[in-house]
């Protein structure tokens, strides 16, 4: 943007304009994908929260592109992301139909054994007000399956419905700081009104594991908020060259802002403003494995007894405890982040993305510099000589 005598091709990215920060950290579902009636009733969207990265080894098969399209097999290391998904709480049942301005609430219905987390995120202060020391005698509360559905069946047949269930994650069964599920409103897909309200009645009041929303080698959608910097200026923000050493009025801006007419900062111009804690969404993302953590990863070139967690844990995160979903590549913000997960809603031809993954080795050593061992008793093997 400086230092420019003719012409220059403009740094920075505009596609994200304006960059503003996020609203709120969970995000909402991306698009859904297309309802399709022929399909067993299913979730289309779950929570997880990032816990760090690792490195696999896996081997590649693909067709060659001269005439003969001779299969090539190789082996590739992989940066993956490991996310921690804890089971899910189905707790409420929407129906929306579909309005000139978007979707209308028809019909609603939640639960009356709300866990404490979910009360600690929807009641302001929670924690100082009479609810909690009233809370476990209002559990158990009875509720009868046949009698929530009766008031759904006015809606069966009916063309432009859609069946939506509140769901709040379990966050007490992670270390986090916070005491507050995160709630997220998912969309049921698959077969008819009746089928989708069945479905949703058959989950309500039990957890959802991620194994029943998603498949290992499945395209999905990721959104989330990065990483904050908070205000920056116009070199770390839009990469502009830094001025000679004797410009006036410092060098790590832009020279020239614009013409006297028209009379005002286009926002083609680079600026300084914040940096950072925007939402972004990272589409076709591969799912490489999914798993619990308390289970052994032993594949057949990597007969070591371990588990998904390096030694020493993930940075800033620790242990993952409960399941986990192995993502290709890197994932949107830090750790400890909840990043919503959605069936993929586009189409992809890339052949990276449907070609068979065989992973042949997960690395589980310490990520707190150069680590060289994989599990502690080797380390200790080592060590004795």
């Amino acid at each position: 943007m400086s230092c420019r005598k003719y012409e220059a091709p403009r740094h920075g990215s505009l596609a994200y304009c304006p960059k503003r920060r996020a609203k709120q950290i969970r995000q909402p579902s991306p698009a859904p994908p297309r309802d399709c009636p022929t399909d067993k009733p299913h979730l289309t969207s779950f929570l997880a929260y990032k816990a760090g990265m690792t490195h696999i080894l896996r081997i590649t098969t693909r067709k060659s592109n001269d005439k003969k399209a001779r299969e090539i097999r190789k082996e590739v290391v992989d940066a993956v992301s490991i996310l921690e998904a804890p089971e899910m709480r189905v707790y409420g049942i929407r129906l929306y139909a579909k309005g000139v301005r978007g979707l209308v609430l028809k019909e609603e219905y939640v639960t009356k054994n709300m866990s404490e987390c979910l009360l600690a995120r929807m009641v302001r202060r929670y924690h100082r007000s009479g609810l909690k020391k009233n809370f476990k005698t209002k559990e158990n509360a009875e509720e009868n399956v046949n009698e929530i559905g009766a008031q759904f069946e006015k809606y069966y047949g009916t063309s432009g419905v859609v069946v939506k269930v509140l769901v709040h994650t379990k966050i007490n069964m992670i270390k986090l700081d916070s005491k507050k599920a995160h709630v997220l409103e998912v969309q049921v897909n698959g077969g008819t009104v009746e089928d989708k309200v069945q479905y949703a009645l058959s989950i309500f009041n039990k957890d959802v594991k991620i194994g029943e929303v998603f498949d290992e080698q499945e395209l999905i959608s990721i959104c989330g908020v990065t990483k904050g910097k908070g205000f920056t200026g116009v070199v770390k923000r839009f990469g502009v060259r830094i001025l000679p050493r004797k410009s006036n009025k410092g060098i790590r801006k832009v020279a020239c802002i614009g013409a006297w007419h028209p009379a005002g900062v286009l926002r083609t111009v680079a600026r300084a403003g914040q940096m950072g804690s925007f939402k972004r969404t990272l589409m076709n993302k591969k799912v490489l494995k999914i798993g619990n953590a308390m289970q052994s990863v032993q594949t057949e070139f990597d007969l070591t007894n371990k588990t998904i967690n390096p030694m020493g844990g993930f940075i800033n995160y620790g242990m993952v405890k409960n399941d986990y979903l192995m993502v290709k590549g890197p994932c949107v913000g830090p750790v400890k982040r909840v990043i919503t997960l959605c069936k993929s809603y586009s189409e992809t031809r890339k052949l990276r993305n449907v070609e068979s993954i065989d992973i042949k080795f997960i690395d589980t050593s310490s990520k707190m510099g150069h680590g060289r061992f994989q599990t502690v008793g080797e380390k200790a093997s080592y060590y004795s000589k």
